[in-house]
Parts: structure tokens; C-alpha cells; sequence
């Protein structure tokens, strides 16, 4: 649980899933750009996908980097999920008159990002000290991490279409 060795192909597939997903996301995006900027919580919500998936991507980097000693380890776990806690904080001030309007599912995503945020913070900190779970938390951090992007990303691009007045249906097959 603390040679970031042993680790190697999970934070691999994770960095590399996160990347892909990344890319798809920025395509995704730009094409709806004009409903994202111009929605505060669309803005949020897509600034949110984003450092979820930056996150994994970093903390996969991090592990990968060969010859870190634990305490450098423990240290690029801890670094970037303190500051993608503190750049998410400052862009919640923008939404929250409408934070908790509307469905529970925004508000309990952001929440459960905190959570996996911290289970990064506690990996770091169990590599520096030896004990504890080691890179077991930044994994489990990274696969919940993941999730909250991919559904994140869906509900965003159906909220902006269904926003913007674009019938949104299901389509069955004819066959």
C-alpha cells in the first residue's frame, strides 16, 4: 500500500482515463460554451468536472514520478487536493444564493468531492507516516473522483440543453 511501484498500472489507467475523459469534456463544452459561461452554476459545474479529473490526472503523475521518498510522495498527494479544496471553495461563493435550490444532487456531488478530497489528503499523509492505508485512499479518491466527473458532465450538458429549450428524448429503436 506505500510502494508507489506496486501501483504503477493502476495510476496509469486512472491518469490515463482522466486525460481521455478530460479531452472529451473540453470538446463537449466548447460547443455548448456560450450556454456554459453564460449560467453561474454551469460555470461551477463545469469548472467542477474539470478539477476532478486535473486532480486524478496529478495525483497519477505524482505517483508515477520514480525515486520520490515518502515524504515527497505524501507531499504531491497533499498539495493539490488542499488546493483544489480551496480553488473550489472560492468558486462555490459564486453559486451558493442557488446552492441548495432546485434537486440535492448538486449539492450532495459537491459534498462527496470534499470527502474524496480528504480521502487524497489522509493517503498523503498515511504515506509520510508510514501507516494508516497508504495510496489505498488517493485510489479510492481517483475511482470516486472519476464517477462524479462522468455523471457531473452528463447532467451538465442534459441541464444546459434542457435549459436552452432543445428537446431532449429518448430514441427507441425501430427494429
Amino acid at each position: 500500500a506505500y510502494d508507489a511501484g506496486a501501483w504503477n498500472d493502476f495510476f496509469v489507467t486512472a491518469g490515463t482515463g482522466a486525460a481521455a475523459l478530460t479531452g472529451l469534456l473540453f470538446v463537449a463544452l466548447s460547443i455548448q460554451l456560450d450556454r456554459i459561461l453564460g449560467h453561474p452554476e454551469n460555470r461551477f459545474r463545469a469548472r467542477g468536472n474539470f478539477f476532478g479529473l486535473t486532480l486524478v490526472m496529478v495525483m497519477a503523475l505524482v505517483v508515477l514520478m520514480p525515486s520520490l521518498s515518502a515524504t515527497s510522495l505524501g507531499l504531491g498527494l497533499i498539495v493539490p487536493n488542499l488546493t483544489a479544496a480551496a480553488v473550489n471553495a472560492w468558486h462555490i461563493r459564486g453559486v451558493l444564493p442557488t446552492f441548495f435550490a432546485g434537486s440535492i444532487v448538486f449539492p450532495l456531488r459537491v459534498a462527496l468531492s470534499y470527502v474524496l478530497i480528504l480521502m487524497g489528503v489522509a493517503g498523503g499523509i498515511s504515506v509520510m507516516v508510514g501507516e494508516g492505508g497508504g495510496l489505498v485512499w488517493p485510489a479510492i479518491e481517483s475511482i470516486g473522483m472519476l464517477l462524479i466527473a462522468l455523471l457531473g458532465a452528463w447532467s451538465l450538458l442534459v441541464g444546459v440543453a434542457q435549459r436552452s429549450g432543445v428537446a431532449v428524448t429518448e430514441r427507441s429503436s425501430g427494429s
